[in-house]
């Protein structure tokens, strides 16, 4: 179980619990990330680049989801992203090492397949 402490005062208008954990543990990234990206330039910078991953890399950001959605979906990933860019940016980077061993070892997998492929055909991996 995760447990954060959260002061009346930083409640703000998110009450759920799931929220204020996920910020507990990424607070200080996110206070980097504020100033490494400042302001509606940053928002954009930020929304790009998670804009460039598959929605299963956005996986994180799902506690973030507001009302009683049966499911996250690009839809929510894309609204949370616009509403706390810095806190889903910060959530986003610390699960990518899941995605960046999934990615390696699909890489993998399609480098056997291309080798047994040119090896049938007779032709060397170059």
């Amino acid at each position: 179980m995760k447990i954060a402490i959260v002061k009346a005062s930083d409640l703000g208008d998110r009450m759920d619990a799931g929220f204020h954990v996920a910020l507990a543990e990424v607070r200080d990234r996110v206070r980097e990330l504020e100033a490494l990206y400042p302001g509606p330039e940053g928002h954009r910078e930020i929304r790009r680049r998670l804009g460039e991953l598959a929605f299963t890399d956005k996986g994180a950001l799902a506690v973030l989801a507001r009302g009683n959605l049966a499911r996250f979906n690009e839809k929510a990933a894309t609204r949370v992203i616009r509403d706390y860019p810095y806190l889903s940016f910060a959530l986003v980077e610390k699960a990518l090492d899941a995605a960046v061993q999934r990615i390696r070892e699909r890489i993998a997998g399609d480098e056997k397949y291309l080798r047994a492929l040119l090896d049938l055909a007779g032709k060397p991996l170059s």
